[in-house]
């Protein structure tokens, strides 16, 4: 994801959108707890497996899962209430 905003084949509307989005994702991510911070930049932007996760946070395999899981629902949560408001503003 993060590699498509170096891309000089968009337009710069395109690029924009992209770097709004990843703005989300950013504040997004100040929201939520540590623990669920830390998995989700571990496994979704340095793409760490499972097993590798467990190690550098000393949990265990299950522990990365499970968290990982209401990670990325929080942060589900919180970004469409984000893009909610930012289509409600970029409307008006």
């Amino acid at each position: 994801y993060f590699q498509q905003l170096i891309s000089t084949e968009k337009s710069p509307a395109q690029l924009m959108e992209m770097k709004t989005e990843r703005q989300m994702v950013e504040e997004a991510l100040l929201q939520v707890k540590p623990a669920y911070r830390a998995i989700f930049i571990l496994r979704a932007i340095n793409e760490l497996s499972i097993k590798e996760t467990a190690e550098v946070l000393g949990y265990s395999e299950s522990k990365v899962k499970v968290t990982y899981f209401r990670a990325l629902k929080k942060l589900q949560k919180l970004l469409h209430i984000q893009w909610e408001e930012w289509n409600h503003e970029k409307t008006n």
